[in-house]
């Protein structure tokens, strides 16, 4: 079904680049942003660009990237290439790199056109083990970002500390042969997370409640 909005055909994921091979065309200020998230999710990208920004550099000489020094060329795009994601400021060239990757079938991100490519890279944040990735479907990446800070300023501090706990129970819960969603669902309310925000002592009154209906011993939640 068609709509007005240009991201209904896109399903959201997460993408493992840890061991992807990912190259990078330009070294500016939108590179940077793109290659410290690809650093921070494990990848270790090849950057194609004459010069780099400060960060960068830092990032290179640290090696967390690889740098070739120099303008793009086409033998630098070949079938091993896992994903491309194209950051300079000369639209055609932009335009002939992604025509090329797709002619490889290489995954292909565009920070010039965002939805001419096969990935965007939305405004994220990290809470522990939580992601949360915001997109305005391309219309403000501001209003993204915005999004994001606002989301980060909201969450409780104790969200980090419920989602490492969840992990630990739910993995008792298996090994007992309980299915952890009913009871792991009755620690994930909205309403659920408010009040222990302010009241830790809730928390620990509705695990006794479990243990007791369940006859088990479930871990705690760190301080």
């Amino acid at each position: 079904m068609e709509t007005d909005n240009p991201m209904d055909s896109w399903l959201g994921f997460f993408y493992h680049v840890a061991k992807k091979r990912v190259l990078v065309i330009g070294g500016g200020r939108v590179a940077e942003r793109r290659v410290k998230k690809l650093v921070d999710s494990g990848a270790v990208p090849e950057l194609v660009s004459p010069n780099l920004t400060s960060d960068l550099y830092r990032l290179w000489q640290t090696g967390h990237i690889v740098w070739k020094m120099r303008r793009f060329v086409k033998g630098d795009l070949f079938s091993e290439i896992d994903l491309v994601v194209i950051a300079t400021s000369d639209h055609t060239v932009n335009e002939q790199i992604a025509t090329q990757a797709k002619a490889l079938g290489i995954l292909c991100a565009r920070a010039d056109d965002p939805l001419r490519g096969d990935i965007v890279f939305p405004a994220s944040m990290r809470a522990g083990m939580i992601r949360i990735e915001v997109s305005t479907s391309g219309a403000s990446p501001a209003l993204s970002a915005g999004i994001r800070d606002w989301l980060k300023q909201e969450l409780p501090e104790i969200i980090e500390a419920l989602a490492e706990w969840q992990r630990d129970v739910r993995a008792v819960l298996l090994r007992q042969g309980i299915a952890p969603g009913p009871i792991l669902k009755r620690f994930s309310s909205p309403e659920w997370i408010r009040t222990v925000a302010t009241d830790r002592s809730a928390f620990e009154r509705e695990i006794c409640a479990v243990e007791e209906t369940y006859s088990l011993v479930l871990p705690r939640p760190r301080p």
